[in-house]
């Protein structure tokens, strides 16, 4: 038995029925890219309006919801933010410039032995964790005398 095998030549194309085989590949995804969000659209826009009907219920709220309402109305943009935005929510409020939110983000994640050996408080550490900081500390301090 005989099995031959061949190799396809490089195929070439002139550059007139490669940009038309281009452009008509861009225009049948344009095409289908559309299609699709008009279908989406429109279920999306469908739900909204059912969710939007009017409801049976108009009774006044309660006592208890009324001040609850008045608390949170109470609260300022960034207690608000804080209370409710989800990560991130606070450092929205405070409308940091990109390098500061970078600045407060990566303090933020620091562990609390880091944040002892970087800031010098080991008040808010174990015994153990407050020895490793000096310890570390002292081993930075090595060479300098």
């Amino acid at each position: 038995m005989n099995v031959t095998t061949t190799i396809p030549q490089t195929v070439r194309i002139r550059r007139g029925p490669l940009v038309g085989l281009v452009a008509g590949s861009a225009a049948l995804a344009a095409a289908t890219t559309w299609a699709i969000l008009t279908l989406v659209g429109n279920a999306d826009q469908q739900m909204q309006t059912s969710a939007a009907a009017p409801s049976a219920v108009t009774s006044s709220p309660s006592p208890g919801e009324s001040r609850y309402v008045r608390g949170i109305s109470s609260l300022t943009p960034l207690e608000r933010a804080a209370a409710f935005g989800g990560p991130g929510g606070a450092l929205d409020a405070l409308k940091l410039g990109p390098k500061a939110r970078r600045y407060v983000v990566g303090l933020a994640s620091l562990t609390p032995l880091e944040r002892a050996s970087a800031f010098g408080t080991t008040t808010s550490l174990t015994p153990e964790q407050a020895l490793a900081v000096e310890w570390a500390r002292g081993y930075a301090n090595v060479g300098r005398g």
